[in-house]
């Protein structure tokens, strides 16, 4: 929690961080099981930041084969024209669950989409 709110303070006053020399933190991750408020916080702090939001359930990156790299690139290509955003992906696990054991040899979308994510 104490974290959390460092992170909020820095984004709320980030010219007098950066002034300071303090880097923007490029992202957090909530862990924990399920039902005890991740997403809750997650739009908590979006709403102290009053800042543009992108909201997006991991399941739409898997949705549809060829897609989910796709949606990727685009969301962080709309991030970057705006100032100051913040991009919420709500059971990002989903992406991730089978890593490295699709048949397709390393090709398969959950790992296109998820390396994608991580560039």
């Amino acid at each position: 929690k104490e974290e959390l709110v460092k992170i909020v303070d820095f984004l709320k006053q980030r010219q007098t961080f950066q002034i300071l020399g303090g880097n923007i933190p490029k992202g957090c991750l909530l862990i924990g099981s399920p039902v005890t408020g991740k997403t809750l916080l997650a739009r908590t702090i979006v709403g102290k930041l009053m800042c543009h939001t992108f909201s997006i359930p991991g399941s739409d990156f898997v949705m549809f084969v060829d897609v989910g790299a796709s949606r990727v690139r685009d969301m962080f290509d709309q991030d970057k024209k705006n100032v100051s955003c913040i991009i919420f992906i709500n059971e990002i696990d989903v992406v991730g669950r089978h890593r490295g054991i699709g048949l397709g040899g390393g090709n398969d979308e959950r790992e296109r989409t998820l390396n994608q994510l991580l560039v």
